[in-house]
């Protein structure tokens, strides 16, 4: 079960999964793992890539 403190999505790195690769997670841990977080499914592989990248790179400029 996740905690309210582990929600909070907007400040967590954003992972393909590691199956499909159209389903996107939120890392709860330091590593992937099956207790990450689902944010959604993806119609292609392409789009869920592009949606992690820009989540991430936009998380990363916010610790600058």
């Amino acid at each position: 079960m996740h905690n309210k403190e582990n929600l909070d999505l907007v400040k967590r790195v954003w992972r393909v999964g590691r199956k499909v690769g159209r389903t996107v997670y939120a890392q709860i841990g330091d590593e992937p793992n099956d207790n990450d977080f689902l944010i959604g499914v993806f119609d292609t592989r392409e789009l869920a890539t592009e949606a992690v990248l820009t989540h991430n790179a936009s998380i990363s400029n916010l610790t600058l």
